[in-house]
């Protein structure tokens, strides 16, 4: 199918070139190891020097649509206009592209303990490992978001947290070493598995910028611990997608 699509391509006199993609789908919560791989469709856009991705089912969608054009294309002889981007089954408006995805565990929760770390910021692209690093924490907070109080106290046992509320903050710096082509207006998203559906986003770096500083801080509250929610601090982690 994608030689079909770089055929038709060629025949339409459309500068654009598909090719496929092997990919590794990160968890959003849990063991990195649970990494799953799929594969994509990246369109080399050379008319707008953009390139874009598709899963299979929008690239067949699109194919579909291509294949009309060809048709039309036999049947009258005149090349398809492109000027309405909207009806171009070649195109697609720009759009952010995943640099990759960071881990930062969370098991120090159940402690009331804080966790600082610098960490690998790992490609979607299996082969290319690590595309540089994030500078990620997160700290115990009393609830207006400040030092902890005596009630917040370093716990041996998480178990001991059952039943309380918790404050903490999560605290994005910046990234560092990012690939030259994929720094453009950067961003980081975040999950938080107890607050189902909610998208964290910290602010774009504007321009072309292979370390940028994000200086993103944010106080979360669980209401209440239960065996969930401890289960999630020991196993879990803070998926931040770059």
């Amino acid at each position: 199918m994608v030689n079909e699509a770089n055929l038709i391509a060629a025949e339409l006199k459309r500068n654009i070139r598909f090719n496929t993609k092997m990919i590794r789908v990160m968890p959003e919560f849990g063991n990195i190891l649970d990494s799953k791989t799929d594969i994509m469709i990246k369109v080399d856009n050379n008319e707008e020097n953009y390139y874009y991705q598709w899963q299979s089912e929008k690239f067949s969608n699109r194919l579909e649509m291509i294949r009309a054009q060809l048709n039309e294309y036999f049947n009258d002889g005149v090349l398809p206009k492109c000027d309405n981007k909207e009806k171009d089954p070649f195109w697609d408006p720009p759009e952010p592209l995943l640099i990759g995805t960071s881990y930062l565990s969370l098991k120090s929760l159940g402690y009331t303990l804080e966790n600082k770390l610098d960490c690998k910021i790992l490609s979607s692209e299996g082969a290319e490992g690590s595309r540089g690093q994030m500078m990620v924490s997160y700290w115990p907070v009393s609830e207006d978001g400040g030092e902890p109080g005596d009630e917040v106290l370093v716990e041996e046992d998480p178990k001991e947290l059952l039943g309380k509320e918790i404050w903490f903050r999560v605290e994005i710096d910046g990234a560092k070493g990012l690939p030259k082509d994929l720094c453009k207006n950067t961003f980081v998203t975040y999950q938080m598995k107890h607050e189902a559906g909610v998208v964290f986003s910290t602010d774009e770096s504007k321009g072309q910028n292979m370390n940028p500083v994000f200086n993103y801080k944010h106080t979360h509250h669980v209401e209440m611990v239960t065996d969930y929610i401890l289960d999630y601090f020991e196993q879990g982690n803070v998926s931040k997608l770059l």
